[in-house]
């Protein structure tokens, strides 16, 4: 396709189905925001780290094992500084992320792709399930593909006016880019060796420039890595290391007859799932229309297709190292759904054109881009009727949330459980997400007053005390610790008052041991200085 040809607007029912499409697709994003999920563990993981750490505190190893891009952490940060740390807080930003990554994924779509493969390709986007479910969580996934965009975007316009300030733009847009998302230097290596490649061909007195901005961006990422990113995966490494879901990413080199078969288990895997698809082969039709795309494009325009499949080579050169998982989920590759589904779409409208003609080729495009309106509007109705991920993560929010409103003001909170690694209670990073999600409702309140595992005779001998037991349903409860920890507390305080709040999915269930406390004697001063002191402490 040339220059002239992708710059076609699509016109007629087919603008109206572009539009129709975008809308949808933005109002699937602000329904599932407005539904109000609650957290998930994965969620909670980077939310605990917006709401505990101070803002020096983002550009070392993060709580809870997370690697996450240091732009977007402090956009967070600053963010939830002045709205707070509610959930619509803190998925305000992926929010809009992802609906200003939906309108420029259009624009980039009707570039690359004339007529109506570009509103294919719109719709395959709108469609899918992962970049609206990714636009309203507490992660850098929706960054990712608004990034992965930008870069396309940049670099398409370099293309298509080859001046000295495109370059400057794609060098600006880089630069900043893989401060924003991990994942953006894979898009970024592919533009510049792309762009490299047409300076080359076609202007070769930029060719020098292009190269030199090329390599201030490669600085810019080689600045961030050791100013945030080596100590982020310094503290996760050997956490993912041992996750089996992050090991079967990377491609088996060492075991090179196992590569086809990993090869066909990633790509026809949710890595594809664009408008549909999933594990166990569900993706197939996706990856195949990709593929008949992918060699229609490079047919037509070399250029195009060298910058839509560079990000996948750098991506699996990235896993070949064991540096950045290639596939195994959608959350990961959001960077590459861009084109995925431009090629996805190309190789859709060829054997569409190709079989058909006239009407019947309008009318069978017509349906592909009804059959995405429909997928559009089955997600906003499912969402509506479950507003959350699982059944236990609304569990969680309801209870959490109701002991916190229900309890007298000033009510002392303290958690069997600990963030530090002690062994007189339980390592709740080893209880993973649950442990999380718990840990976020409980300290997002500034004004609650939470202690993890706190020794008896540092807290306050005033007021009310109630000691929290989380049982969690994927790691078994100490009986016996926990045991010995409440003797410590009856012989203080007496015997407590015990409820007992089950969750829909048992065995989960939170206990809490209410204590009337002011009965305590020889609460002196340094059991108060005490409490003073572990206070930020034990938050964390």
């Amino acid at each position: 396709m040339t220059t002239a040809e992708s710059s076609r607007s699509p016109t007629g029912p087919l603008q109206r189905w572009l539009l129709g499409l975008i809308v949808l697709g933005m109002i699937w994003r602000c329904t599932r925001y407005a539904l109000d999920f609650p957290l998930w563990g994965d969620e909670a993981f980077v939310a605990n780290n917006i709401v505990l750490l101070d803002f020096v505190d983002l550009g070392g190893g993060l709580e809870h094992y997370q690697i996450v891009p240091w732009l977007f952490l402090a956009l967070q940060w600053l963010l939830a500084r002045v709205l707070g740390f509610s959930e619509h807080a803190l998925r305000l930003m992926p929010l809009l992320a992802g609906i200003v990554g939906i309108v420029l994924y259009a624009r980039l779509a009707k570039k690359v792709l004339p007529g109506a493969a570009g509103v294919l390709a719109v719709a395959f986007l709108a469609a899918a399930y992962y970049p609206a479910r990714h636009a309203v969580e507490i992660k850098p996934y929706a960054t990712d593909l608004l990034v992965a965009v930008l870069i396309l975007l940049a670099a398409w316009r370099c293309i298509e006016h080859p001046r000295t300030r495109e370059v400057v733009l794609l060098g600006a847009v880089t630069i900043a880019g893989v401060w924003a998302s991990y994942p953006a230097v894979f898009v970024s290596c592919g533009a510049w060796l792309t762009l490299s490649w047409f300076c080359w061909r076609e202007r070769r007195d930029l060719l020098p420039f292009t190269i030199g901005l090329g390599l201030a961006c490669g600085a810019s990422f080689v600045v961030m890595y050791f100013a945030v990113g080596r100590d982020q995966s310094a503290a996760a490494g050997e956490v993912l290391a041992n996750l089996d879901l992050w090991a079967r990413t990377f491609p088996p080199i060492d075991q090179p007859w196992r590569l086809p078969q990993w090869f066909v288990h990633v790509h026809l895997g949710r890595m594809f799932a664009y408008p549909i698809g999933g594990d166990g082969g569900g993706s197939a039709l996706t990856f195949l229309a990709f593929c008949i795309g992918a060699v229609v494009v490079w047919r037509k325009e070399r250029v195009t297709a060298m910058l839509l499949l560079t990000p996948f080579g750098f991506t699996f050169i990235a896993a070949a190292l064991q540096a950045y998982p290639y596939g195994g989920s959608a959350r990961v590759a959001q960077h590459l759904a861009p084109a995925i589904c431009l090629l996805a779409a190309a190789g859709v409208h060829y054997v569409v054109t190709g079989r058909f003609r006239g009407e019947d080729r309008e009318r069978r495009v017509h349906w592909v881009l009804g059959l995405c309106a429909l997928i559009i509007l089955a997600g906003i109705a499912r969402d509506i009727a479950k507003p959350y991920k699982t059944r236990s993560d609304l569990d969680n929010r309801r209870i959490v949330l109701g002991l916190l409103r229900g309890a007298p003001p000033g009510t002392l909170w303290n958690v069997f459980g600990n963030w530090d690694g002690r062994s007189d209670t339980p390592n709740f990073y080893d209880w993973a997400g649950p442990a999380a999600r718990l840990r976020y409702y409980l300290v997002r309140d500034p004004d609650a007053r939470v202690f993890w595992g706190a020794d008896p005779l540092a807290l306050p001998a005033a007021g009310r005390i109630k000691l929290l037991a989380y049982h969690s349903p994927d790691s078994t409860f100490p009986e016996r610790l926990f045991d010995s920890y409440l003797a410590r507390f009856q012989a203080l305080w007496g015997k407590p008052k015990v409820s007992e709040h089950l969750f829909e999915q048992a065995p989960e269930r939170i206990i809490v041991y209410s204590f009337a406390g002011g009965g305590r004697t020889g609460a002196d001063r340094h059991g108060l200085f005490a409490v003073q002191s572990l206070s930020h402490a034990n938050s964390r």
